[in-house]
């Protein structure tokens, strides 16, 4: 008989670590799941969407616990946490949260810039949030609106570089304005700082919430 992967039996061993020690279905329902069973056959759609989305996000915690252990163990530098998106698959969530387009006939650079040797170099690595220059995670829900939230990312960071204030910035105002993108259907961030800099600035989240 075949053993079981280390990672299969890794992620059994697993589920009671970020579970506090609660069964997987009080843990499931508390990060907004539901809790059926997939024990039932012939089930209405509603019904049958449930157990699959349920069994869905088991996998992903087991594969969060099984990287959280690896974790422990030194083999990866960073962890890993459930969030509202663990009950869809990756294919998902690229199909429903990933809008980038590229506009027809863009063109793509591949430039160098020669730089001396100079004394103080780039560093290796650089950590922007603890210079302060990074908002706190947005949320663009179901829409395609990757490429305005990216935009205002980089907004924000240039902001605070040259006014040494951070401000939340609106991706809002750019999915309903951007006319040469498609709001939550796609777009492309070149076309956002092009709108930004006609209309000679942006709106705050505060002012044009998302």
């Amino acid at each position: 008989m075949k053993d079981e992967s280390p990672q299969l039996c890794f992620s059994h061993f697993c589920i009671p670590m970020i579970c506090g020690g609660q069964s997987t279905q009080t843990c499931f329902r508390k990060a907004g799941g539901t809790s059926r069973t997939p024990s039932q056959h012939h089930l209405p759609p509603a019904q049958a969407d449930e157990v699959t989305r349920r069994l869905i996000w088991e996998k992903n915690l087991k594969y969060i616990n099984t990287h959280n252990l690896e974790h422990s163990l030194g083999l990866h530098t960073f962890e890993l946490a459930m969030n509202h998106l663990g009950d869809m698959t990756s294919e998902e969530v690229v199909r429903t949260m990933t809008g980038l387009k590229v506009p027809r006939g863009h063109q793509r650079h591949n430039e160098t810039l020669f730089v001396p040797d100079w004394s103080e170099r780039a560093p290796a690595a650089m950590d922007w949030r603890k210079k302060g220059y990074v908002t706190p995670v947005k949320n663009q829900g179901q829409c395609g609106s990757c490429w305005a939230f990216s935009s205002v990312g980089a907004l924000e960071g240039q902001l605070k570089r040259k006014t040494g204030k951070l401000l939340s910035l609106s991706p809002q105002n750019l999915v309903d304005c951007v006319a040469n993108n498609d709001g939550c259907g796609g777009g492309y961030m070149t076309n956002a700082f092009e709108y930004v800099r006609q209309n000679r600035g942006i709106d705050s989240e505060d002012s044009y919430p998302y």
